[in-house]
């Protein structure tokens, strides 16, 4: 390796090995102590341009200090920091596993499945820290990492501050610029207002409702309208969304989301010593296993939905002329339909020519008799007519009339006049058929004409005074919201466009 590469690859005597995270400001590493060092940590370090910047130098500064303050198995640990002139970073432990945030998106299930262990040991982080009377102020799932082995680690304290006592938040002036990440911020967050351990609470039951249902209570069309929601609407059920969640564990993310601070749970004490009583879900949530979709229409059987989509598709993939199969569908009294799929998976429903339960044998087809020797009013059985000459309709064929020849089927007769046989079929010497009229309800019938309208002369409408228009509602201006008796503007206050939604 040449000498240009390995600096590229070295910060001090610390060698990158894999890029972890980035941000606007900083990148995260693993990386290894010395060339071929056995001790691998990760370090946080700050991008050229941020390294210019005193606010972010700080900013880097103040992480670590409070950081290293933390002596909890579930918060990351930070060890050394160091500024030069070319580079600025600290070093933490290096916790191989991925953000809580991405294991939602990419196994939901699986974090469903282990959800009351990881609330738990987050819920136990943020006791750590209230109790040494810090506030994280930026709970979210990015900042917590979660292993397959549901092993917890929170991280990320640059925005974190002290918590106030009674005189300090006399003296605290409203801030000009807000932080933290838009999809998580409490109320109190939002409008400025001192913050207290209720304000992670806040953020901790966003996060919740998050691994129970896979997405944020509040959407908004842009950064303003999402912050007032937070401000003003009440937070959706859970169940809502998942129907399995109990209404136990509806009741515990709510009180986390009340609106005013002092509704909340007094600490996380309480919080967990109420979690640890209930179950979060009504069914237990067991692993997802792969569902074999059988395509073969021999598998298809009673009670099965028909799909037209899924039809198409076998439609295309199967061979041409692949035989037909026959499945029984609904029956309601003696209605009953046959579901007729062949192998390409093109449905049709017809109706059966005997009882779908009894499979008729088939009979040996007979000669058909002569029209002469059959009697007058005797149809031909069905197994004895050849299947392409169907005669007439019985309901169009008046009674007493001979049938059709099975050599050729003749034009339909017009109603009323019987079908006449072939003159080289007749016997010698038989008078043609009669014409026998039609019944009554098969002679067409001309409509009667309507009556015609008669002009009714158009009375005039007593004149009649307009309704008062009721005085349209008055609404607050744009990007403002009344909390607690006084408006909260949006405009009033910096910084809002620059934090992440999440």
């Amino acid at each position: 390796m040449s000498n240009a590469a390995s600096e590229q690859n070295t910060v001090d005597n610390f060698v990158l090995v894999n890029a972890l995270a980035e941000g606007r400001h900083t990148q995260v590493w693993e990386v290894t102590e010395g060339a071929g060092g056995s001790r691998r940590v990760a370090m946080k370090l700050l991008l050229p341009e941020a390294l210019k910047d005193p606010v972010q130098k700080q900013t880097l500064k103040t992480e670590h200090q409070i950081g290293k303050q933390f002596d909890h198995p579930n918060i990351i640990r930070y060890h050394e920091i160091k500024f030069g002139k070319t580079n600025g970073y600290f070093i933490m432990d290096m916790f191989r596993a991925p953000s809580l945030k991405a294991a939602i998106h990419s196994d939901h299930n699986s974090v469903q499945m282990r959800f009351k262990r990881i609330a738990e040991l987050i819920a136990m982080a943020l006791e750590h820290v209230h109790n040494k009377n810090w506030i994280h102020k930026d709970i979210k799932p990015d900042n917590i990492l979660v292993n397959k082995g549901s092993e917890v680690r929170l991280i990320d304290f640059s925005l974190s501050i002290r918590v106030q006592g009674a005189l300090g938040k006399l003296l605290t002036r409203k801030p000009k610029l807000v932080q933290g990440t838009r999809s998580y911020m409490a109320p109190e967050q939002i409008m400025g207002k001192p913050l207290t351990p209720q304000t992670d609470m806040y953020s901790f039951g966003v996060t919740l409702f998050e691994m129970l249902t896979g997405g944020t209570p509040f959407k908004g069309s842009t950064p303003q309208d999402l912050l007032l929601r937070h401000v003003t609407e009440p937070a959706p059920q859970p169940s809502s969304i998942n129907r399995n969640i109990t209404p136990e564990m509806d009741r515990i993310v709510l009180k986390l989301m009340e609106k005013k601070p002092a509704n909340r749970f007094k600490n996380m004490q309480e919080f967990l010593i109420e979690f640890r009583r209930i179950e979060p879900f009504k069914e237990e949530v067991k692993p997802k296993t792969e569902e074999k979709v059988k395509t073969d229409a021999a598998d298809l059987n009673l009670g099965e939905r028909l799909n037209s989509r899924a039809d198409a598709e076998r439609s295309a993939n199967a061979p041409a002329g692949a035989p037909s199969r026959i499945s029984q569908g609904n029956t309601a009294g003696d209605a009953t339909t046959i579901a007729v799929r062949s192998a390409s998976g093109v449905t049709e429903m017809v109706p059966p020519a005997a009882k779908p339960q009894q499979k008729p044998q088939p009979k040996p087809q007979a000669a058909p008799q002569p029209a002469a020797n059959r009697p007058a009013a005797a149809a031909p059985p069905a197994a004895a007519r050849p299947a392409q000459t169907a005669p007439p309709p019985a309901a169009a064929r008046p009674a007493g009339a001979p049938p059709a020849a099975p050599q050729k089927r003749p034009a339909p007769a017009p109603p009323g006049e019987a079908t006449r046989a072939p003159a080289a079929q007749r016997p010698a010497g038989a008078a043609p058929a009669k014409k026998v009229p039609a019944p009554a309800a098969q002679r067409p019938t001309q409509p009667a004409a309507p009556p015609a309208a008669r002009p009714v002369p158009a009375r005039p409408a007593a004149a009649r005074p307009p309704a008062p228009r009721p005085a349209p509602p008055k609404s607050p201006p744009p990007n403002v919201a009344d909390v607690g008796g006084s408006s909260f503007s949006i405009e009033g206050m910096e910084g809002f466009d620059d934090l992440p939604e999440g």
